[in-house]
């Protein structure tokens, strides 16, 4: 009988994983690193290498490696405190699985068994460390790992077991309980919890510890981090700017005290990744703009090699965050309307106007460099709403002629640069149209698309129909509204009138557009124009329909018709450039 490998490699750094974790250990998170991210995908794969195990025992799972960095302050005594710089999403991936493993076995009234399978990840003794649970997840998903941690001891009976008072992490950020994390590892439960047998759950922790093998490997010098960092990805989960980006700020964490570091980390870097919602894709679209604004030719792969060029004379985190911070202010105006500058009100509602339009963030660069020359009092405030509202024109014109926003990043990546010589409003006009490839229609432009055009699907109808309820003095509720069609999608015999090819040229068109709440949209759908003219009378919440009832009595062609050149007469001078 062959001999049972137990290594995939010679290398003597190779373990398997409960081996690794049996240790007095830490394994701890940085702060730059991204939350967990691993989906559903993910876990398939890893679970089809565990199911592996079990069609072969003398299998090995060799997971790669894991790049570490050992913190020289800490004494043996305490715990062998490790940096994760690469191996997060397998660490944490596989600490899910093994407290998923206690619960199953708390179901099973198992008690001793749960405490021996959930004892390895616990420290034993005094300690001055923030906790005695071994593995430290990103600042964001500690409330995740915390409450998934205290919810299994509920159970008295394991806590009694267990003879440990678990020291949960400190949870600075005051984040969320839901999260991906909190999802995997629901995911996780499911597959252990079609373990039935104590047997079965046995044979599944003994797969986990001691077939499952990483490759460990410790880094001699901390800033190498970065240069690691920087080139990983496991199993295509890619490193994103964001990601490089938030390494390079906090490269130098390493050789930092842990209680400087918390500190530096909660008044800076926190304040500052907050004002994005701690929303990934927005400050990823920020950290483009305003490399943008530095750099017109630069694109997203340059940003990082931008800033670590910028700053590489700064010593501490809290200079390279501030560096970040100089347009931060008119991102936040822009895109949520809340920054803490003290813009104009008029500016604030013509900027709202674009937020509610949808403007693509392509725009960004170029408003944010006029917001800021604004602050600085080098514009006036009536050139900087003449320019949001010609890029309002530009973009909602282009919208119901059927342009949508894709390609006007060539446009706005570049505008600031070519027009701040004769920064006027015609010359801005002039340059954007002078981009043939995007078109700014002109008003017969605009009337033979408002005639033809389906623009249900438009990005900016929801805007247009908005404005329009506000061209009547009608109350505008809060909440959102859906679209009626007036001659219905699927007409049936209530509007004969109308035959096939009139039907697909007026459903869609904005004449035959309104809105409504959804509830009475929902209670009137295919019927009678009769019936919806009473209903737009006596119930819509929305003066345009109400108009509608009272000005037509009939809905044909010729009705559609006048409607039509009603709303092209207004959008024309609505959107006047």
């Amino acid at each position: 009988m062959p001999q049972e490998n137990k290594y995939i490699t010679s290398s003597t750094n190779e373990f398997e994983f409960g081996k690794i974790i049996t240790n007095r250990i830490v394994f701890a998170i940085p702060y730059f690193q991204r939350s967990y991210v691993w989906n559903k995908e993910n876990l398939e794969e890893f679970h089809t290498d565990i199911l592996e195990l079990e069609d072969n025992s003398n299998n090995i799972a060799f997971m790669g490696a894991i790049i570490l960095y050992r913190r020289p302050e800490y004494q043996a005594t305490q715990a062998t405190f490790y940096d994760v710089i690469d191996g997060q999403q397998r660490i944490i991936t596989m600490t899910l699985y093994i407290i998923a493993l206690a619960d199953k076995y708390v179901q099973l009234r198992e008690f001793e068994k749960a405490a021996e399978v959930l004892q390895v990840l616990f420290n034993t003794g005094r300690t001055s460390l923030p906790s005695n649970i071994k593995i430290y997840p990103c600042g964001k998903d500690i409330p995740q790992f915390n409450n998934i941690l205290k919810r299994l001891f509920q159970n008295p009976r394991l806590s009694e077991a267990m003879e440990i008072v678990p020291k949960y992490l400190p949870d600075h950020e005051g984040g969320s309980t839901r999260g991906k994390l909190a999802t995997q590892y629901g995911r996780i439960k499911q597959k252990v919890g079609k373990y039935e047998t104590i047997e079965r759950l046995e044979e599944l922790t003994s797969f986990l510890t001691d077939k499952v093998n990483f490759v460990q490997l410790d880094l001699n010098e901390p800033n190498d981090a970065t240069k690691v960092f920087e080139r990983l990805n496991f199993r295509g989960v890619q490193v994103t700017v964001g990601d490089l980006v938030r390494n390079e700020i906090f490269v130098d964490s390493y050789t930092t005290p842990p209680d400087e570091l918390t500190q530096i980390y909660l008044e800076h870097w926190i304040p500052f990744y907050q004002r994005f919602g701690s929303n990934e894709k927005d400050f990823e679209s920020f950290l483009f703009g305003s490399a943008l604004i530095h750099d017109s030719t630069i694109n997203k792969s340059g940003i990082y090699t931008l800033l670590r060029g910028e700053w590489e004379d700064f010593e501490f985190p809290s200079e390279k965050i501030e560096f970040l911070k100089k347009y931060l202010e008119e991102f936040c105006e822009i895109k949520y309307g809340n920054s803490h500058k003290d813009f104009s009100q008029r500016i604030k509602d013509s900027l709202n106007l674009l937020r509610t339009a949808k403007v693509a963030d392509v725009v960004h660069p170029f408003l944010m460099k006029v917001l800021y020359e604004n602050d600085k009092g080098n514009l006036e405030d009536d050139l900087v709403i003449e320019i949001i509202n010609l890029i309002e024109s530009y973009v909602v014109r282009r919208g119901l002629c059927g342009h949508e926003q894709t390609g006007m990043y060539k446009i706005f990546v570049s505008l600031w640069k070519k027009t701040k010589d004769d920064f006027t409003i015609d010359n801005i006009r002039t340059q954007i149209a002078s981009y043939t490839t995007q078109p700014w229609p002109n008003n017969d432009d605009l009337k033979i698309a408002i005639y033809k055009i389906n623009v249900s699907k438009a990005r900016v109808l929801y805007h247009v129909l908005n404005e329009f309820e506000h061209s009547l003095d009608g109350d505008i509720p809060q909440n959102s509204f859906t679209f009626e069609h007036i001659l219905p999608q699927s007409p049936s015999d209530n509007y004969p009138t109308f035959n096939e090819d009139d039907h697909e040229k007026y459903c869609h068109i904005l004449a035959n557009l309104i809105p409504v709440s959804g509830e009475l949209n929902s209670s009137i759908k295919n019927a009678p124009y009769a019936e919806k003219q009473e209903r737009y009378a006596r119930d819509s919440m929305f003066k345009s329909p109400r108009n509608l009832a009272e000005n037509h009595q009939t809905w044909n062609s010729a009705d559609l018709d006048r409607r039509t050149d009603k709303l092209y007469k207004w959008i024309k001078n609505r959107w006047k450039y």
